[in-house]
Protein backbone atom coordinates (compact mmCIF):
# COMPACT_ATOMS: atom_id res chain seq x y z
CA UNK A 1 0.00 0.00 0.00
CA UNK A 2 2.92 2.71 1.01
CA UNK A 3 4.42 1.43 -2.48
CA UNK A 4 1.05 2.76 -3.89
CA UNK A 5 1.17 5.69 -2.24
CA UNK A 6 4.67 6.61 -2.87
CA UNK A 7 4.08 6.17 -6.87
CA UNK A 8 0.94 8.49 -6.81
CA UNK A 9 2.78 10.94 -4.58
CA UNK A 10 5.61 11.07 -7.30
CA UNK A 11 3.24 11.55 -10.03
CA UNK A 12 1.07 13.66 -8.16
CA UNK A 13 4.33 15.61 -8.48
CA UNK A 14 5.43 14.86 -11.83
CA UNK A 15 2.09 15.77 -12.63
CA UNK A 16 2.23 19.59 -10.83
CA UNK A 17 5.60 19.96 -12.87
CA UNK A 18 3.93 19.87 -15.67
CA UNK A 19 1.37 21.63 -15.20
CA UNK A 20 3.50 24.47 -14.26
CA UNK A 21 5.50 23.96 -17.26
CA UNK A 22 2.46 24.38 -19.35
CA UNK A 23 1.10 27.49 -17.53
CA UNK A 24 4.85 29.26 -18.10
CA UNK A 25 4.63 28.24 -21.55
CA UNK A 26 1.41 29.95 -22.45
CA UNK A 27 2.09 32.78 -19.82
CA UNK A 28 5.05 33.36 -22.52
CA UNK A 29 2.30 32.84 -25.58
CA UNK A 30 0.24 35.18 -23.52
CA UNK A 31 2.55 38.06 -23.34
CA UNK A 32 3.86 37.43 -27.28
CA UNK A 33 0.57 37.48 -28.01
CA UNK A 34 -0.09 40.87 -26.30
CA UNK A 35 2.89 42.29 -27.57
CA UNK A 36 2.00 41.64 -31.16
CA UNK A 37 -1.53 43.35 -30.57
CA UNK A 38 0.23 46.23 -29.09
CA UNK A 39 2.61 46.16 -32.44
CA UNK A 40 -0.03 45.97 -34.53
CA UNK A 41 -2.09 48.54 -33.10
CA UNK A 42 1.05 51.03 -33.66
CA UNK A 43 0.86 50.46 -37.13
CA UNK A 44 -2.41 51.01 -38.00
CA UNK A 45 -1.77 54.10 -36.14
CA UNK A 46 0.95 55.00 -38.30
CA UNK A 47 -0.79 53.66 -41.49
CA UNK A 48 -3.52 56.48 -40.39
CA UNK A 49 -0.84 59.45 -40.23
CA UNK A 50 0.89 58.28 -43.57
CA UNK A 51 -1.64 57.30 -45.55
CA UNK A 52 -2.70 60.83 -46.32
CA UNK A 53 0.37 61.85 -47.23
CA UNK A 54 0.65 58.81 -49.89
CA UNK A 55 -2.80 60.23 -51.25
CA UNK A 56 -1.36 63.16 -52.02
CA UNK A 57 2.15 61.60 -53.61
CA UNK A 58 -0.64 60.17 -55.78
CA UNK A 59 -2.73 61.63 -56.90
CA UNK A 60 -0.36 65.06 -57.43
CA UNK A 61 2.84 64.05 -57.87
CA UNK A 62 2.47 62.15 -61.35
CA UNK A 63 1.14 65.04 -63.04
CA UNK A 64 4.25 66.71 -62.31
CA UNK A 65 5.90 64.05 -64.72
CA UNK A 66 4.11 63.76 -67.60
CA UNK A 67 5.71 65.15 -70.62
CA UNK A 68 4.04 65.53 -74.10
CA UNK A 69 6.59 63.35 -75.69
CA UNK A 70 6.26 60.26 -73.39
CA UNK A 71 2.45 59.57 -73.98
CA UNK A 72 2.30 55.86 -72.53
CA UNK A 73 4.25 57.19 -69.34
CA UNK A 74 1.47 59.88 -69.26
CA UNK A 75 -1.20 57.66 -69.56
CA UNK A 76 0.13 55.49 -67.15
CA UNK A 77 0.55 58.30 -64.52
CA UNK A 78 -2.75 59.03 -65.42
CA UNK A 79 -4.57 55.72 -64.40
CA UNK A 80 -2.19 55.73 -61.50
CA UNK A 81 -3.40 59.13 -59.70
CA UNK A 82 -7.15 58.25 -60.74
CA UNK A 83 -6.37 54.75 -59.05
CA UNK A 84 -6.74 52.82 -62.45
CA UNK A 85 -3.65 51.23 -63.06
CA UNK A 86 -3.75 47.32 -62.94
CA UNK A 87 -1.17 45.22 -62.18
CA UNK A 88 0.75 44.51 -65.05
CA UNK A 89 0.43 48.30 -66.10
CA UNK A 90 2.39 49.21 -62.63
CA UNK A 91 4.89 46.65 -63.32
CA UNK A 92 5.73 48.41 -66.49
CA UNK A 93 5.24 52.06 -65.22
CA UNK A 94 7.60 51.26 -62.65
CA UNK A 95 10.34 50.33 -65.06
CA UNK A 96 9.71 53.45 -67.37
CA UNK A 97 9.97 55.34 -64.15
CA UNK A 98 13.18 53.60 -63.54
CA UNK A 99 14.99 53.97 -66.60
CA UNK A 100 13.98 57.96 -66.10
CA UNK A 101 15.98 57.36 -63.23
CA UNK A 102 19.08 56.65 -64.79
CA UNK A 103 18.62 58.11 -67.99
CA UNK A 104 21.38 60.75 -68.41
CA UNK A 105 18.60 63.49 -69.75
CA UNK A 106 16.80 62.77 -66.35
CA UNK A 107 15.61 66.39 -65.14
CA UNK A 108 17.50 66.23 -61.73
CA UNK A 109 15.02 68.67 -60.18
CA UNK A 110 12.43 66.15 -60.35
CA UNK A 111 14.26 63.01 -58.86
CA UNK A 112 12.70 63.42 -55.63
CA UNK A 113 8.82 63.66 -57.21
CA UNK A 114 10.45 60.38 -59.44
CA UNK A 115 11.02 58.46 -56.38
CA UNK A 116 7.87 59.37 -53.99
CA UNK A 117 5.81 57.79 -57.26
CA UNK A 118 7.75 54.88 -57.69
CA UNK A 119 7.82 54.20 -53.87
CA UNK A 120 3.68 54.86 -53.90
CA UNK A 121 3.93 52.52 -56.89
CA UNK A 122 5.59 49.88 -55.35
CA UNK A 123 3.44 50.02 -52.27
CA UNK A 124 0.14 49.45 -54.63
CA UNK A 125 2.40 46.95 -56.55
CA UNK A 126 2.61 44.94 -52.87
CA UNK A 127 -1.10 45.75 -52.65
CA UNK A 128 -2.56 44.55 -55.76
CA UNK A 129 -0.12 41.06 -55.00
CA UNK A 130 -1.59 40.63 -51.44
CA UNK A 131 -5.09 40.89 -52.95
CA UNK A 132 -4.65 38.58 -55.77
CA UNK A 133 -2.73 35.77 -53.30
CA UNK A 134 -5.41 36.36 -51.23
CA UNK A 135 -8.60 35.86 -53.90
CA UNK A 136 -6.23 32.53 -54.99
CA UNK A 137 -6.29 30.97 -51.05
CA UNK A 138 -10.14 31.88 -51.07
CA UNK A 139 -10.42 30.35 -54.28
CA UNK A 140 -8.65 27.40 -53.55
CA UNK A 141 -10.29 26.76 -50.36
CA UNK A 142 -13.59 26.90 -52.15
CA UNK A 143 -13.02 23.67 -54.04
CA UNK A 144 -14.23 20.54 -52.72
CA UNK A 145 -11.89 17.72 -52.70
CA UNK A 146 -13.05 14.49 -54.37
CA UNK A 147 -13.26 11.31 -52.50
CA UNK A 148 -13.05 8.23 -53.55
Amino acid sequence: MSEHLAVYIALGGFLMTVIGLVYQHFGVIMKLQQQISDVKGEVDELKVKVEPFWNLVEKNLPQLLMHLTTKEKDILLAKLSSGDLPLDEAYHLRAILMEDCVSPTANPQLIVARLLVMARLQQRITEMNKKKETELVKGSCLVKPHHF
